[in-house]
């Protein structure tokens, strides 16, 4: 539930944002780009505060950073521009927090329970996904409606989710040590993971980032090119969800060579993403972006799930659980900021059609990284 809840909060905020920015040209990748920004440091700062607060408490001062940041932008209105980085950026920064919270529960849960790490791994992901897609859906809806006072909305759900936080019970054998000693041992710790699972985490980062910026691509095609309404446009979003909680519900019942099937649909996705400049070009139909991004997001989902479990199964292994998820989200909100920002720039300047051939050109070089993971069978008996 608090996973969903937070899915339905960053969809809301980033298309409350969009709406509301509209006006000076604030594109939804600029958004997610610095949502991702300060995101670095909070992975970076946590695994230190991990170990002098309790979950729950951490939790909780993230989400009044969120309403802080809100109030202000509701002020201001998010300008000038350095204003709205200052305020997006913190805002992902608490964000971020609450992340590396998932993510260690996750670890923590893959390795207690018996029904296998892409299950449960999926179970989060569509979580995810679904608060996404509901949202994603009603946004544009509903700041029509509300304007300006919809931030109200994105508040009360931060509250909602702080008490749904407080009945966690995680923090039962919760020990104390000092920050500077744990700040000492968290830059070499969090090196070396990512030097170690590169082969994970770096796939893993370009999946999210390139899908997600081709979901807002096929958004602003649907707006620009075919002249839709921001309402009708959005179900381009809507369904590419639905591919892509089908594609994390498919990967849980791969128990067999998952590294290769994770490397077979990565390249599928490598190939429907190069040519779909060419495809829309001679099919020039609304239909074909729904099909084209239902059939992304099946295949992203596949691929990253099955990613995704193997490295948290990892990093419990290895007891570097906080250190590990951390590194999770260093390394997937640096190359998500990189794909958005240079997704931004490429749009911009030459064209959405360079876009997609840089795109593919990134998750060419991805199947190379994912033929190093070991990824061993998982048998029926151990699900059971």
């Amino acid at each position: 539930m608090i996973t969903f809840i937070r899915s339905v909060f960053i969809s809301m905020l980033k298309f409350f944002l969009r709406s509301y920015l509209k006006d000076i040209h604030i594109s939804l990748e600029e958004i997610a780009g610095y949502l991702s920004l300060w995101g670095m440091l909070a992975y970076l700062v946590w695994s230190s505060l991990a170990y002098m607060f309790p979950k729950k408490n951490i939790t909780l001062f993230a989400w009044l950073i969120v309403i802080l940041c809100l109030a202000i932008g509701n002020v201001l209105g998010y300008y000038p521009f350095r204003i709205f980085i200052i305020l997006i950026s913190s805002i992902g920064f608490a964000y971020s927090l609450r992340l590396v919270i998932k993510s260690v529960i996750l670890s923590i849960e893959i390795q207690k329970s018996n029904r296998g790490e892409d299950r449960l791994n999926g179970l989060i992901n569509v979580a995810i996904l679904a608060g996404i897609l509901l949202w994603s859906y009603l946004g544009f809806t509903i700041f029509a409606k509300r304007g300006i006072n919809w931030f109200r909305f994105i508040i009360l759900l931060l509250v909602v989710s702080s008490l749904l936080n407080m009945l966690m019970d995680y923090d039962k054998q919760f020990e104390m040590k000092p920050f500077w000693q744990t700040l000492r041992q968290t830059v070499p710790n969090i090196i070396g993971i990512i030097k170690k699972y590169v082969r994970l985490l770096l796939p893993i980062g370009v999946l999210r980032a390139i899908s997600t910026a081709i979901g807002q691509k096929m958004l602003e095609i649907g707006i620009d090119f075919f002249q839709r309404a921001p309402k009708s446009s959005i179900m381009i979003i809507v369904i590419w969800f639905a591919g892509a909680i089908l594609g994390h519900t498919i990967s849980a019942f791969f128990l067999r060579k998952r590294k290769n099937i994770a490397m077979i649909f990565t390249i599928i996705f490598w190939l429907s993403t190069i040519y779909f400049p060419h495809i829309i070009d001679k099919y020039e139909y609304y239909m074909t972006l729904n099909v084209f991004s239902f059939f992304t997001g099946v295949f992203f989902g596949i691929a990253v799930n099955l990613l995704e479990g193997r490295y948290f199964f990892h990093i419990w292994d290895d007891q570097k659980k906080e250190y590990g998820s951390a590194a999770y989200g260093i390394a997937t909100s640096i190359i998500i900021f990189l794909v958005m920002i240079a997704s931004d720039f490429l749009s911009r300047k030459v064209g959405m059609k360079i876009s997609f051939f840089f795109f593919g050109l990134v998750l060419l070089l991805m199947p190379f990284f994912i033929k190093k993971f070991d990824a061993p069978d998982v048998s029926r008996k151990k699900l059971r």
